[in-house]
């Protein structure tokens, strides 16, 4: 049983850290789609990337271990998102000590398949550290 306390409303077990990573993520990549898509053909697309970086990087120093991750802090966002939660949905979690698994199902055409996401407990808050992907029946690094 998960008896961290649930402090100033962020979520407290691991299933529900998973739950807002994606409903963040989602919302941030609507987002970027729709100021990128307002300002395609002009000068001021370029003025866009910094503050959609700040952004993710504001969302992973939330929802993410600190620690170097490969390719996590490049701007990539699509349409449809990568990110649903209408379309992904937790299937198992676990915890054992200071560590979780969390299994997670997506339905999409491209990406869509098993994930199970590593989180760690950091100053009494559940922070994704990994994600892998089920791809041939082996689970192989992802990219958050």
């Amino acid at each position: 049983m998960n008896t961290v306390p649930k402090l100033h409303g962020f979520p407290n077990s691991p299933h529900e850290v998973i739950v807002a990573f994606i409903d963040a993520m989602n919302a941030w990549e609507i987002s970027c789609v729709e100021r990128a898509r307002k300002l395609r053909g002009t000068d001021s697309t370029e003025a866009l990337w910094g503050p959609f970086r700040e952004e993710l990087l504001s969302i992973h120093a939330l929802y993410l271990t600190s620690r170097k991750r490969v390719y996590a802090e490049q701007v990539t966002f699509q349409k449809p998102p990568k990110y649903d939660s209408s379309k992904e949905s937790v299937i198992s979690s676990s915890i054992e000590g200071k560590t979780a698994v969390v299994q997670t199902r997506r339905v999409m055409l491209l990406g869509g398949g098993r994930y199970e996401y590593k989180l760690k407990l950091i100053d009494s808050f559940w922070k994704i550290d990994t994600v892998k992907r089920l791809v041939n029946d082996q689970w192989k690094p992802h990219i958050l």
